[in-house]
């Protein structure tokens, strides 16, 4: 588990082991390289801030507290290397810090996908002329896929793949796009990016079958070969509802 703190102008990352004692941490901070903490923060002992295990203050049962980030004016700035990005992150000073502004189900780390877009620093909040205002960054962290939603889509994925070779007991492509439409109904808001999405999943699934019937070749029939094909440009252009081989 992770929480935040400010003391003296420095963000205080302190971690906690769910499944219990923390101490696995302190051996490996005596290696070279860094430590991962919740598959986000990539932290070395440089950052270390509590007593180490070899400390006479050392408490097994204490969180590992880290300096993750200092303020300057009115941000938070944290290292590009302890996020693992490839630009520095500012966090505005009203803004809380918790861990479900950093990660997200299944421990995705937020702004390294935010950070796959964009070309300069990240500016979250406050008056800066580059920032993300505070009100769309809550939004977009209501719009991450949540845990139900990515097991739709990983079903989505496996129903295609295997159905070149199986008949799968349902349609899970179908359902994932039928399940995109209704939080697309339901929201009433950025209809082209959802769409977009499903237009992706089609794609790549596409992508994926041919990739995986030129690989198997030999194991169609050349009646097996043309109904998948069929299959495939009824999918790429939907205005036709009927094709004949």
């Amino acid at each position: 588990m992770i929480k935040f703190k400010v003391i003296n102008n420095k963000v205080i990352l302190s971690y906690t082991d769910e499944q219990g004692s923390s101490y696995w941490v302190y051996p490996k901070l005596d290696k070279p390289g860094s430590v991962l903490i919740s598959k986000t923060f990539r932290v070395t002992k440089n950052e270390l801030i509590s007593p180490s295990n070899e400390s006479k203050d050392y408490n097994p049962d204490a969180a590992v507290e880290f300096n993750i980030a200092d303020k300057k004016q009115d941000y938070y700035c944290f290292n590009k290397d302890i996020l693992s990005l490839n630009h520095d992150l500012y966090i505005h000073e009203n803004i809380n810090l918790e861990g479900r502004i950093f990660v997200a189900v299944r421990s995705i780390s937020i702004f390294k996908k935010i950070d796959n877009h964009v070309s300069n620093s990240i500016y979250i909040g406050g008056d800066n002329e580059n920032s993300i205002p505070e009100s769309i960054f809550l939004k977009l962290l209501k719009n991450f896929p949540n845990t139900y939603e990515l097991n739709k889509y990983a079903s989505a994925r496996i129903s295609s793949i295997l159905s070149s070779y199986l008949d799968t007991k349902d349609d899970y492509e179908e359902k994932y796009q039928k399940y995109l439409n209704k939080k697309v109904s339901k929201k009433g808001s950025n209809i082209q990016f959802e769409y977009s999405k499903i237009e992706v999943l089609k794609y790549e699934s596409i992508l994926e079958k041919l990739m995986l019937m030129l690989d198997a070749e030999e194991s169609y029939t050349e009646s097996q070969w043309q109904e998948e094909l069929l299959q495939i440009i009824l999918l790429l252009y939907p205005k036709y509802i009927y094709l004949f081989k």
